[in-house]
């Protein structure tokens, strides 16, 4: 087991300490754990890490890692924003950091000044959105901050045909490839609430992402990824992995990693 997408109270819209979700990952047998607490950002600073408490954020993953030396590997990670217009501001964060993994994500894009959230489900469905969202994870991915993209394929949550997001996401691959980035297959998709665009209806329990037609493309051009639980609570770590990685099984993914020092590893499952 291996969850390299997880949360503690550091980012403020989660719950636990990095102590609690450490212990809860050893119970759930998890090897390879990567702490990723939202990092600093001007769009809703309150919600998120704080720079004052970098220190205490790293050294408290520091420490917990030696007290459970032997039983798991934690890394030191972050979840960081992505926006265009940003990118002095994140390498600034980033120079201050020692971290092991730090992954890219968009969380908000705009259109005629108008922000768009992607957990606005009823919105991120339309493919006028997704061109956007699409040209914004292009500048993430050649902007070379990053080790790997969070959730990059969320907007099937928003009802988005699949087709439509893997034809905006086939060139864009090329651009995974050459910035040596991975892709990361996001277990969230199979719990999180998702918008039936023909229903115009919210509903519960349907798996949406990771694409499946993404990861084939993944296989056939053999492409790094990461999984992720994107947990929030320790209830949450490594939710959905073990169904996550047996799909990866079927399609014939191997090539999955996690990161040291921002350097890749191979991750045999």
């Amino acid at each position: 087991m291996i969850d390299l997408h997880t949360h503690t109270a550091y980012s403020k819209h989660g719950t636990g300490t990095i102590r609690e979700i450490v212990e809860a990952a050893i119970n759930k047998g998890i090897k390879i754990l990567a702490i990723t607490d939202h990092s600093p950002f001007p769009i809703e600073p309150s919600n998120r890490l704080e720079e004052r408490e970098f220190n205490d954020y790293f050294q408290d993953i520091e420490q917990t890692c030696r007290d459970y030396a032997g039983q798991l590997k934690v890394l030191k990670g972050m979840e960081v924003d992505f926006l265009s217009g940003y990118e002095e501001y994140i390498q600034s964060v980033l120079s201050r950091v020692d971290a092991d993994y730090i992954v890219g994500a968009i969380h908000y894009i705009f259109i005629d000044g108008e922000r768009i959230n992607v957990w606005d489900i009823e919105k991120i469905g339309n493919p006028d959105v997704a061109q956007v969202y699409i040209k914004e994870l292009r500048n993430l991915v050649r902007s070379g901050l990053f080790d790997a993209v969070a959730h990059p394929d969320i907007l099937l949550r928003g009802g988005l045909d699949e087709r439509i997001l893997y034809e905006l996401f086939l060139p864009l691959l090329i651009d995974f490839s050459e910035a040596g980035l991975c892709y990361e297959l996001n277990g969230s998709g199979f719990t999180k609430t998702s918008y039936d665009r023909t229903k115009r209806m919210i509903q519960q329990g349907v798996r949406t992402f990771p694409s499946k037609m993404v990861m084939r493309e993944l296989k056939r051009q053999e492409l790094p990824f990461v999984v992720g639980s994107d947990s929030h609570s320790a209830q949450f770590v490594g939710k959905n992995i073990e169904g996550l990685l047996e799909e990866c099984r079927q399609e014939g993914l191997t090539n999955l990693v996690y990161f040291e020092k921002r350097k890749p590893q191979k991750y045999l499952f």
